[in-house]
């Protein structure tokens, strides 16, 4: 089974548009899967977006069944931040994963959060260490789409354990995504 590419989804209305700033910075900051290729293959572009001003800061527009997109990892993050914070897409603005909800509406304190960021960086470092064991691979990929494509070369040659384990540490990862952090 090959990963499918997530797309970045708009927030649903029923919870808070403005988050604690607070407690955004602190755990965007801290986690970043909504930007670094962990959570999403692609940000498909709003209507409110400008195509030219987000290509003439740096991003690569790309555009495939009349949707516009940029794929993941986004090229404006680096080391937590955001770049282009103050120009940044639509979806971007808008979205907020489930913790930061959870946080906000004061289900979860930030320590919760934290734990469950350090629990995904845990799934993703074993699967980074799965992908290249030498830990020399760098890639502009998201990490779904890199999975994808060394799952389909170990199935062609054969290396059927190799994808096994892959895919298992794949489907924790997305398990706890979908548990605390994707929005439906």
């Amino acid at each position: 089974m090959h990963p499918v590419v997530q797309t970045a989804k708009p927030p649903d209305s029923r919870h808070s548009p403005h988050p604690d700033p607070e407690a955004a910075s602190r755990l965007c900051c801290d986690c970043g899967f909504c930007c670094n290729g962990v959570m999403f293959g692609r940000v498909v572009l709003q209507a409110l977006d400008s195509r030219e001003t987000l290509r003439a800061i740096g991003f690569t527009v790309k555009r495939k069944q009349k949707q516009s997109f940029f794929t993941q990892p986004c090229i404006a993050f680096n080391q937590g931040k955001c770049r282009v914070y103050e120009q940044r897409p639509t979806r971007c603005r808008l979205f907020e994963c489930k913790i930061l909800q959870k946080v906000v509406t004061g289900e979860w304190k930030v320590h919760q959060a934290l734990h469950a960021i350090e629990q995904v960086q845990s799934h993703v470092q074993r699967i980074e260490t799965l992908l290249n064991p030498a830990g020399t691979e760098t890639s502009h990929k998201s990490l779904l789409k890199r999975v994808g494509d060394r799952l389909s070369d170990w199935e062609e040659s054969g290396e059927i354990e190799s994808a096994k384990n892959l895919q298992s540490a794949l489907d924790a990862l997305e398990q706890r995504l979908e548990k605390d952090f994707r929005v439906i």
